[in-house]
């Protein structure tokens, strides 16, 4: 199992290891999913104020994120069942799925700041009381979740991986040459040819 390439440089982790993560992301994002749409879709709302509207709206935000967390953690954990443990070119696109969630994860952590910041102003006057603990709960998840993700991606750092990829190239454009340079017949003749 080669380590995947992200970034121009080598990951301790292989386009193979990403069943597990996004089988339990998978769980954890549908089980915010359907909570967040029940009390999306069933709690009365003040359209009076202007808190509860903004909670209205967060919630609804985080319908659609977890939305596309959920598209891309099917496609990342379907991508990542492909192929054997040393046939990596059927999980040839799993970069690209990763760097789609990582700006998906980008957009997580603003929607984040905003939850935080309504809490930290609207929660003890403000909005309906299963509202305002999913949000309260989705945010603390989403805290531990950004930490699990911060120690995993230092765990999987490979300090070498720069210099792997830089390695690599320069052997691939040297067989090129070498094998450019057999079709042309202008290699340097051995002492037998002589």
């Amino acid at each position: 199992m080669p380590g995947i390439v992200v970034f121009r440089r080598r990951w301790s982790a292989g386009s193979d290891d990403f069943v597990v993560p996004a089988v339990l992301l998978l769980f954890l994002h549908g089980v915010w999913l359907v909570a967040i749409s029940v009390i999306y879709a069933h709690v009365e709302f003040n359209s009076q104020q202007t808190c509860s509207i903004d909670l209205k709206n967060h919630l609804l935000g985080y319908i659609i994120i977890l939305s596309v967390c959920i598209v891309l953690e099917t496609l990342i954990m379907g991508v990542s069942v492909r192929g054997g443990i040393l046939d990596t070119q059927p999980r040839a696109s799993m970069q690209y799925l990763l760097y789609a969630r990582l700006v998906v994860l980008f957009g997580e952590i603003a929607w984040l700041v905003v939850g935080i910041k309504w809490l930290v102003d609207h929660y003890t006057v403000c909005g309906p009381d299963p509202a305002r603990k999913a949000v309260l709960g989705i945010v603390v998840c989403n805290c531990c979740l950004m930490l699990s993700a911060i120690i995993s991606l230092w765990c999987t750092f490979d300090y070498a991986g720069a210099k792997w990829v830089k390695m690599k190239r320069y052997q691939e454009s040297m067989k090129e040459k070498a094998r450019r340079a057999r079709r042309s017949g202008s290699a340097r003749r051995n002492w037998r040819q002589r």
